[in-house]
């Protein structure tokens, strides 16, 4: 079911730092949604697949409503689709092979207006997960190249307090160049926007910085939001440099929840200030519009000593940091906790573990579950532990920090952290008036 957007569900706190040029952007006309559901049945009627799309949108959506374009179409009466590109974005051998198979495509496109919210996407992503589910098919959406399951298609939409994960509908594409890795965002231009772009990304970044381009794309749309709202038909203005915290970064991997329950993000505890350039690049098609991620300072070196840094910053440890030599007993007790770490995911994910650390005072009415993980401070190392928050992608882990640290005055409990899920030596399960009942191989 969709629901009334909340009208501010990212921080929109934005800094702009000394001497940093503003950035001057078109609003386009309009924005569109585009999806393709593939089938082998090509008498689908369109009426009834929209007639069952639309019966899912709640009255309380924005008026007035975008009015969606269903068609279905014969495959070698269309272009192509990109298959590389959808391999490359991850889509699978089987999800391919259904979409060589397809003798015809459903085709969903809604037109729509740039800032928030997006009720555009929502209604048709509607609309291709009904057609989807009729003709047990997956949904391809061709603005970022992305093969959905159903599943994911239904998770990315709002819920009953019109809140989303902003992570479902931004993704960073990533390829190896001369120099290191260029990242890119792809699902800004859903809003209006140019997307984003870093340059020369040390390869051994590329996973944790792509959640910080995220979260700074949440940041930007808070900021594109409120110009697109307030100001008259026109070009508008935005900061050149923003500050962004690692708060930021949790929001925008989660879907935030009414207070008491879910995770309940804190005031940003690190930040850095990012600044912003408005390039064009060429490319195959034609130019594209960038923003491209630069050093609050020129830098010589493409930015790749700001990218480590800033990871450092906002994740609370070195992101590259590789674990400390160990003895034989603990590398053993590490690799089984990790070779548990996809079942007790699985655990967590169908509800068996509570979402939020402790409260003093308030009886936990669920086990919960930790995660152990290095936290590097130059020459020296600490195993940490954080009581897991969501777990929803399985490579990104936000947690909540169980302990103050010794060695990072800036670690203490109650910190919200964001961990890559490669990181993690251990877990444990904790029950309130037992302490850990399950897990913690390396103590």
């Amino acid at each position: 079911m969709l629901a009334s957007p909340r009208p501010r569900p990212y921080c929109s706190r934005v800094t702009l730092a000394p001497m940093a040029p503003p950035l001057t952007l078109t609003v386009p006309g309009s924005v569109g949604a585009f999806y393709a559901v593939p089938t082998t049945d090509g008498s689908v009627r369109v009426e009834s697949l929209v007639a069952a799309g639309l019966g899912r949108v709640e009255e309380a959506l924005p008026r007035p409503l975008p009015q969606p374009l269903v068609q279905v179409h014969r495959v070698e009466d269309l272009p192509p689709l990109p298959f590389g590109a959808l391999a490359a974005a991850g889509a699978t051998d089987e999800q391919l092979a259904r979409l060589r198979a397809a003798t015809h495509l459903v085709l969903v496109s809604v037109g729509g207006r740039p800032g928030w919210p997006p009720t555009h996407e929502w209604i048709a992503r509607t609309l291709a997960v009904g057609a989807a589910d009729r003709l047990g098919a997956d949904v391809v959406d061709l603005l970022v190249h992305q093969v959905l399951e159903p599943s994911a298609v239904r998770a990315s939409l709002p819920d009953d307090e019109g809140m989303v994960c902003l992570a479902d509908w931004v993704v960073v594409d990533v390829w190896p160049e001369r120099g290191g890795y260029t990242c890119t965002t792809a699902g800004l231009r859903r809003f209006g926007l140019p997307e984003l772009r870093t340059l020369a990304a040390p390869a051994n970044l590329v996973d944790s910085w792509g959640r910080v381009m995220v979260g700074l794309a949440g940041r930007l749309l808070g900021a594109w939001r409120d110009a697109v709202t307030a100001a008259p038909p026109g070009p508008v203005t935005l900061p050149g440099a923003i500050e962004l915290t690692d708060t930021d970064v949790i929001e925008a991997h989660v879907r935030l929840t009414a207070a008491g329950g879910g995770l309940r993000p804190q005031p940003g505890a690190a930040s850095v200030v990012v600044r912003l350039g408005l390039d064009a690049v060429a490319e195959p098609h034609g130019l594209a519009t960038y923003l491209t991620i630069r050093p609050p300072e020129p830098a010589d070196d493409d930015g790749q000593a700001f990218v480590t840094t800033a990871c450092e910053v906002l994740f609370g440890q070195s992101a590259a940091a590789a674990r400390p030599t160990a003895d034989p007993e603990l590398e053993q007790a590490i690799a089984a906790a990790r070779a548990g770490l996809p079942a007790i995911r699985d655990r967590y994910t169908a509800g068996e573990f509570a979402t939020s650390a402790p409260e003093p005072g308030r009886p936990a009415t669920r086990p919960r579950l930790l995660v152990r993980y290095t936290l590097a401070v130059e020459d020296a190392y600490e195993y940490m532990w954080a009581y897991v928050t969501s777990w929803r992608d399985p490579y990104v882990i936000l947690a909540t920090t169980a302990t103050d640290s010794v060695l990072h005055p800036g670690a203490r409990a109650g910190r919200p952290v964001v961990l890559d899920a490669a990181a993690v030596i251990d877990w444990a399960v904790e029950q309130e008036g037992l302490g850990i009942v399950e897990g913690a191989y390396t103590t």
